[in-house]
């Protein structure tokens, strides 16, 4: 196991009961995150085992927005 973190917001889109009971947990980044979106693209070609902790940073709002609206930049955090 590493101390490597990569760090991100991010939002919910879309969670799947797949047919083998496993569930799949769909995630929208902010478009200008390609650096993190390339490390992530890494660990998977890698076969790497990601160990996810998720902190809420905003209550989710009633009603439906866009979904790039709804994604705030968190500048306070380091990526």
């Amino acid at each position: 196991m590493t101390d490597d973190v990569i760090r991100f917001p991010a939002q919910v889109i879309k969670v799947q009961s797949m047919s083998d009971g496993a569930l799949r947990i769909t995630l929208d980044i902010p478009e200008h995150l390609t650096d993190i979106a390339a490390l992530l693209m890494e660990s998977k070609r890698q076969g790497g085992l990601l160990e996810i902790a998720a902190v809420a940073v905003d209550k989710a709002k009633s009603g439906r927005k866009s979904r790039k609206a709804e994604i705030t930049d968190d500048s306070s955090a380091t990526y």
